[in-house]
């Protein structure tokens, strides 16, 4: 029972680990556009993975009648696009439940991690360990199989070993974001 307990809280701690970080960076990215006007690599990733269509520019920018001024200036405004854009990746780290690898790619390519820098062993990893998670969370104690505590703990060990080199990554834009912050004059 420990085991099983030990795996759960393992798996939300992964969870936590990679939905506060995306949330961090989008909340970065976000700040420099406001503040700036300054689209990062980060906050075009977000508004690319967004799944909205941004749609052509208007073919005026005089409203055929006076009540679609309002949807005009809303379909002008990129400050709106951004903010829609992200408020959806918002949406999609608090709906996110899990850490297998439709997961990990749904949190970490919109806030600027190319597929080549996440390492396909680091996916299979995770993605077992999710679906074991989910088996474990979700089955009755009597149904599953007696884990091993040193077999579980060998199994975290090998996840925080390839979160080593996302964790990497992401500080990496999390940098690339803190410079470019203090460059940009006000």
């Amino acid at each position: 029972m420990k085991c099983r307990a030990y795996r759960l809280l393992a798996h939300a701690e992964f969870e936590n680990y990679f939905e506060s970080y995306g949330k961090e960076l989008a909340k970065k990215a976000k700040a420099q556009w406001d503040e700036r006007q300054f689209a990062s690599k980060t906050l075009l990733c977000i508004l690319a993975f967004s799944d909205r269509n941004m749609g052509r520019p208007p073919e005026s920018l005089t409203p055929k009648q006076n009540n679609q001024t309002k949807s005009l200036n809303k379909q002008l405004d990129i400050s709106e696009r951004v903010n829609d854009a992200i408020n959806d990746y918002r949406k999609v780290v608090d709906g996110n439940h899990g850490i297998k690898e439709k997961n990990i790619i749904s949190l970490l390519l919109p806030v600027g991690v190319s597929p080549i820098e996440i390492e396909n062993t680091s996916l299979v990893c995770f993605d077992d360990y999710g679906k074991t998670r989910g088996l474990w969370a979700h089955s009755s104690i009597g149904i599953i199989y007696k884990p091993n505590p040193k077999d579980e703990i060998k199994r975290v060990d090998q996840l925080l070993k390839e979160l080593q080199s996302i964790d990497s990554v992401l500080q990496e834009i999390e940098s690339s974001l803190d410079s470019t912050s203090q460059l940009l004059p006000p």
